[in-house]
């Protein structure tokens, strides 16, 4: 499943399915609309971003369609606390590629290395910081089991639930 993650899915069922990757596509695209309700936030992750978003403007970065990420975020209640999102049709490349970090880095107006945070709760999220010159915090909530995985691509910081993430952004605030 991993090797799933970060990627178009399009691109991954096409892959998988030759010609019949669209069809299939159309198929999750379908689920996805009937079921996306289902999806809700961890514990903690609101009130983190209700913190962080005090201090900091935010930006979503997602392989996934806008309409996608969108839906999700406003079911979630939580689409105000982002400035930007860098969706799958903003970008050539995709994650573990730096282009759609760096796409986001320069909406906000910041410049790599210029104090921006990346949390991620894939191995491509933390190449891509790194490869974007952002610090990664690697996101341990997600119960994805892929933990020994994250910690092989060396974030510079691990997460093990969102209050931690917080106590993360404030000493990071504070150097």
């Amino acid at each position: 499943m991993k090797e799933l993650t970060g990627r178009p899915v399009s691109e991954i069922l096409r892959e998988k399915y030759g010609e019949k990757g669209d069809e299939v596509y159309a198929l999750s695209r379908a689920f996805f609309r009937r079921n996306s309700r289902a999806v809700s936030l961890y514990p903690g992750v609101l009130e983190a971003l209700k913190h962080i978003s005090r201090k900091a403007r935010l930006a979503v970065v997602t392989a996934s369609k806008r309409e996608d990420a969108v839906r999700l975020l406003c079911i979630n209640c939580i689409l105000d606390y982002f400035s930007t999102i860098v969706a799958q049709e903003d970008t050539r490349y995709h994650k573990p590629d730096p282009e759609p970090v760096l796409l986001a880095l320069s909406r906000l107006s910041v410049t790599p290395g210029g104090g921006a945070v990346m949390v991620g709760d894939q191995p491509w999220d933390i190449i891509a910081a790194r490869e974007a010159g952002v610090v990664s915090v690697a996101a341990l909530w997600g119960g994805a089991g892929i933990e020994d995985e994250l910690y092989m691509y060396r974030p510079d910081y691990t997460a093990r639930d969102p209050a931690e993430l917080v106590e993360i952004f404030e000493r990071l605030m504070q150097a």
